[in-house]
């Protein structure tokens, strides 16, 4: 599995309504048209409101890819990167599994 989190902040000069609302449709595209990507959510800072969080596991790299490439994805990444104040920020993450 891979698993990611991207964080980012919009500048506070945007809607945060219009933020969510892509971040909404970017969601059901990836609901719609990703079976192996086994999650995607978006979180929000609660005291931060203009930070976001989105936090992704992929069953595996080929399906990490067609995330990636997708038409959808592309979009997004059109609309919402210049609203951030900075370039979001892709980590890898590593899960530690229960004993």
């Amino acid at each position: 599995m891979v698993h990611v989190i991207i964080t980012f902040t919009i500048d506070p000069a945007n809607s945060l309504e219009v933020v969510k609302q892509i971040i909404q449709e970017f969601i059901v595209a990836i609901r719609q048209n990703e079976p192996d990507t086994l999650l995607y959510r978006s979180f929000q800072e609660v005291d931060k409101p203009y930070h976001f969080y989105h936090i992704m596991t992929f069953a595996n790299a080929e399906a990490q890819q067609l995330h990636r490439d997708s038409s959808y994805c592309s979009s997004f990444v059109k609309k919402l990167y210049p609203l951030c104040s900075q370039s979001p920020e892709a980590r890898s993450l590593a899960e530690i599994p229960p004993m």
